[in-house]
């Protein structure tokens, strides 16, 4: 802001502006002579008589040009410093800073929080030892291969009722007289042998099952305590970067306010070579 278009002595915007309408009325009001400056007058003969029908300027007015004109001019600067002056206040107003600005200006930052990523559960995995990872896949692929054919569906399964429907129905007879077929079945493994290797491998399943689970809790509880920290830390950092913020916006506040305030009391100077005209302008409007 231009500190040279104020005083504590000057004129309000709304004074400053009434001055500068006087000002052009005034000078309005002396380009009249100007406007009408002649050199020559006119006289007109009819019927024996002369008659003066226009006239040169007077000589005292005249005599008067370069004073008259000097007041235009300076009449003229004295609205273009009062308009000046104005419009230099309503920037000022218009510039106050905002509050990012304020804080900018401060050397102040209040950077919102962050909250961090969170880590996978692959992040957990890839941060074990080569011994546990292959411990965890050896738990992952047996528990997979050894579960599919003991599943209700898997091979060993269905080979297994193939077993007991053979003991209990081992011949199947089709066709009849010469074409007649008997199709027997003839078990290879006795129940329990079919039955223990099943168990054996339930049981070899079911071990490497629990282990593969115990590394899905693990990694599980992991991804959990990782979020709930990151969640505990973003809270704590948020309840105090919004004190913060409001603590800053507060003391943002008062100093927008004084200086909405100083700015609205700022007075339009009278420069001292503009002081007389001034004067002069100022007792046309009482």
């Amino acid at each position: 802001m231009r500190e040279q278009f104020f005083n504590p002595k000057g004129l309000t915007s709304t004074s400053a502006n009434h001055v500068a309408n006087l000002a052009k009325e005034f000078v309005q009001t002396q380009k009249i002579y100007i406007n009408t400056l002649s050199f020559v007058g006119t006289n007109t003969q009819a019927a024996g008589h002369t008659y003066i029908t226009s006239c040169a300027t007077p000589h005292e007015e005249f005599e008067n040009l370069i004073p008259i004109l000097t007041k235009i001019s300076q009449a003229t600067q004295l609205i273009a410093w009062l308009r000046e002056g104005i419009k230099e206040k309503q920037a000022a107003q218009a510039g106050i800073l905002t509050f990012e600005q304020y804080l900018a200006d401060q050397g102040i930052e209040c950077p919102r929080p962050v909250r961090d990523s969170y880590i996978t559960r692959e992040d957990v995995v890839k941060s074990w030892n080569e011994d546990k990872y292959n411990a965890y896949l050896t738990a992952q692929t047996f528990a997979s291969v050894f579960g599919e054919p003991i599943h209700p569906q898997g091979e060993y399964s269905i080979a297994r009722k193939e077993l007991s429907q053979a003991i209990s129905k081992p011949n199947k007879v089709t066709g009849e007289g010469r074409d007649l077929t008997v199709i027997t079945k003839v078990p290879t493994y006795t129940v329990k042998e079919v039955d223990d290797k099943f168990f054996e491998l339930q049981n070899i399943q079911r071990e490497q099952q629990a282990k593969f689970n115990q590394y899905e809790h693990e990694i599980t509880n992991a991804v959990d305590l990782d979020k709930a920290t990151k969640d505990a830390a973003y809270e704590k950092a948020s309840k105090k970067w919004t004190q913060e913020y409001a603590n800053l916006y507060t003391q943002y506040e008062v100093w927008r306010n004084a200086e909405v305030k100083r700015i609205a009391d700022l007075k339009i100077s009278i420069p001292g070579a503009l002081v007389d005209i001034y004067k002069e302008i100022q007792g046309l409007g009482k």
